[in-house]
């Protein structure tokens, strides 16, 4: 009798660690979602994408239309400026 108790609670403990494990492996929200690892490259691009010293972004894709404003900019400024300068004329 003692011995039939013991197998079944050896068969019941099996059985629940099965059912632990498949469970613990299928979420019921859906698949696990790989974590971002974040490497010592992307830090460093991410943290130097601005150069203070010499006043540019290595990206060089960032640094001509910033320089393409910047000039863009600077035609109308100065267009600007030069019809004011011709309206008040002292």
């Amino acid at each position: 009798m003692k011995n039939d108790d013991d197998q079944i609670r050896r068969q019941q403990w099996s059985n629940d660690i099965k059912e632990y494990q498949h469970n613990k492996n299928k979420l019921e929200w859906g698949v696990n979602p790989q974590p971002l690892v974040r490497t010592y490259k992307m830090i460093k691009t991410e943290e130097s994408s601005f150069n203070p010293i010499l006043q540019y972004y290595n990206n060089t894709s960032i640094e001509e239309n910033l320089r393409n404003s910047y000039n863009k900019n600077l035609v109308t400024q100065l267009a600007k400026n030069k019809v004011l300068l011709n309206k008040h004329n002292f």
